[in-house]
């Protein structure tokens, strides 16, 4: 069956834009759809294709998306590399398998290696030069990627046969609130993207490219997938080009695979059952599962620290095949800093609904229909939400919730199983939830323990170690194998299970202790990367920052000068409070303001004056 599909690309990085066709065309000739199962195509055939036809009957829209100054950066200059012997022979070849016009293409590629030779800058030229130096454009698919970003936009909208048939109306270029330069920060990079995300719309067929582009990129796209229900229902895509045999062939066929959105959370798949689990948590496991064959509705909170593995159990045990289609997660931390989102987000909208919504859109409530639906860290919720989610669950009849979505006056009804989760205490609970909300989503509680210190830390690191998939021609060794072993790190063994070590992350701070510990041995013998004087507990220090301790109240935080104590200092840190307070309660500073009596201006200045 046939579907119309999206495709959201960051541009390529390393390959360029010449192959944005052929994905599009392997896709759009599957049907518009990837399963589980790598789909494959012959570049170059799917490149033939694409010449003779351009006609993709499977595309909704592809979105390209680039850093708002790429126009003014320059190609990377790998001149040298380009016109070694190895690289020419492969271009030619290239050249040949898809031209009509091989040898003009050829004298034309003699010319580009004479301009690279007499360039002073020694970088690739513009498209100008191309107009007027390279007569067939289209020949050019399989090396654009040599050429600056601003060419290689300009070079497809000239030369792409399907830019040419359905241009900007289903091919968009969008610049992000992003320059190059800030590629190399994540943090950066994921709120460009974002600002991005929270404007736009992903539809169920919506594919997000990971292939060829920068690492920053994928980072943030993974991130976001945990943090944000708009990417909750697109599928993550990576492209593969095996090496084959002989060189001229190790650019084809082109696979296109899907890839794991749930990579922070549950490292490679869900494999609960390896984290060694404590005996408490391990009953905690056998309760969810119990819960499940009762199949009688009521509502499940999960307690327990970040990273103690929440979400994985429930994937665990409602989604066991991995398929991805029966829990429908909600993190409701994004929500902080946009209270309206949520509404819309857990109980949908129709077109018009307000400035932006240019379409209808189906909330979580209603995508989970006879499935899961898990609300993380549900305590963030505002509490104009909260109130809207405990109508919608006074009104279960038969298991079904009623809940209306905004612009709509008819009711929905929608029946599916309810978790939430939270990292607070459950006597916490009440300083952020409603009363009544509480007593709804507490019917049932389940804990999660936090992992504890000490030399039970290393069944924990090892079944974490087991877990990852570490690429790359040089493979790490778990420095925690038995002593006898040549990896074994004593150093590292002592530092790791020191009954002082604060793991406040849990099991997402023992992956981040495994990934370090794999880039050290694989990065150890370049001394422009680590010094030869860094041992692997140096190193792991060094980019493993876990979080400070509070900075716990005491007397002496209330002495002024003369040694008494300060009133001043009292009654301000209780108004940061009130304030602070107001401001969850409201959902933003300026209706906080409004309730205290105050302005927003007043409002931050009382914020500041907190100890």
């Amino acid at each position: 069956m046939s579907e119309k599909f999206t495709l959201v690309t960051p541009f390529f990085q390393r390959h360029g834009i010449g192959f944005l066709d052929v994905i599009l065309k392997t896709i759009n000739d599957s049907g518009g759809h990837v399963t589980n199962d790598f789909i494959s195509e012959d570049q170059y055939i799917a490149f033939k294709k694409i010449l003779k036809n351009g006609e993709l009957k499977n595309l909704n829209k592809v979105i390209y998306l680039l850093p708002k100054d790429y126009k003014a950066v320059d190609a990377v200059s790998l001149w040298k590399e380009f016109k070694s012997e190895e690289k020419l022979k492969l271009v030619r070849e290239s050249i040949k398998k898809t031209s009509k016009n091989f040898e003009t293409s050829k004298n034309d590629l003699t010319k580009l290696i004479n301009d690279l030779d007499n360039n002073d800058e020694k970088r690739f030229p513009d498209y100008q030069w191309l107009k007027n130096h390279w007569t067939h454009h289209k020949d050019l698919w399989h090396i654009i990627n040599e050429f600056s970003l601003a060419t290689q936009v300009e070079w497809y909208k000239k030369n792409s046969t399907i830019f040419e048939k359905y241009g900007s109306k289903k091919i968009e270029f969008i610049e992000l609130d992003l320059t190059y330069l800030q590629l190399e920060d994540e943090e950066k990079v994921a709120k460009a993207l974002k600002k991005w995300i929270e404007n736009t719309t992903i539809n169920a067929n919506t594919y997000i490219n990971l292939w060829g582009i920068s690492t920053s990129f994928q980072i943030a796209f993974y991130y976001l997938s945990w943090s944000s229900p708009r990417l909750k229902q697109s599928t993550f895509i990576k492209c593969k080009t095996p090496k084959k045999a002989k060189d001229e062939q190790r650019f084809t066929p082109i696979e296109i695979v899907t890839a794991n959105k749930d990579l922070l959370a549950t490292l490679e798949s869900n494999k609960t059952q390896n984290y060694k689990l404590s005996d408490e948590q391990q009953d905690t496991l056998a309760w969810l599962k119990k819960y499940k064959e009762f199949d009688d509705n009521f509502t499940i909170m999960l307690l327990g620290p970040r990273g103690t593995g929440k979400t994985t159990v429930v994937q665990e045990v409602y989604d066991p095949d991995n398929k991805k289609d029966k829990v429908i997660s909600v993190n409701c931390a994004q929500f902080q800093s946009n209270p309206a989102l949520a509404i819309s987000e857990l109980f949908g909208h129709k077109k018009g609904a307000f400035t932006g919504a240019t379409e209808n859109r189906d909330g979580a409530f209603r995508s989970a229909k006879n499935k899961v639906l898990f609300l993380d860290e549900v305590h963030h919720l505002d509490k104009a939400t909260q109130a809207m989610l405990l109508t919608a669950l006074q009104t279960e009849s038969d298991g079904n919730f009623t809940f209306t979505p905004l612009g709509e006056n008819k009711p929905s009804t929608s029946k599916f199983q309810l978790i939430v989760a939270s990292n607070k205490e459950q006597d916490e609970l009440a300083e952020f939830i409603l009363p009544d909300l509480l007593d709804r989503i507490t019917q049932r509680v389940l804990k999660f323990n936090a992992i504890e210190a000490g030399s039970s830390i290393k069944n924990k690191f090892n079944t974490v170690w087991d877990d990852m998939l570490f690429k790359g021609s040089i493979k790490p060794e778990n420095p925690l194998l038995e002593k006898n072993s040549d990896n074994f790190d004593l150093n590292f063994h002592n530092w790791l299970t020191h009954k002082s070590r604060r793991f406040e992350g849990n099991y997402r701070d023992l992956q981040t202790i495994a990934i370090l510990s794999a880039d050290y041995q694989r990065c150890k013998s370049d001394d422009k990367l680590i010094k030869k004087s860094l041992t692997l507990v140096d190193y792991i220090e060094q980019n493993w920052k876990p979080p400070s301790k509070k900075k716990e109240i005491s007397i002496e935080n209330f002495l002024n000068e003369s040694g008494q104590i300060s009133l001043v200092a009292i009654t301000n840190e209780f108004k940061a409070k009130i304030v602070r307070s107001a401001e969850y309660f409201s959902g933003d500073q300026t209706s906080a303001a409004k309730m205290l009596g105050i302005t927003p201006k007043s409002l931050i200045e009382i914020k500041k004056r907190d100890m």
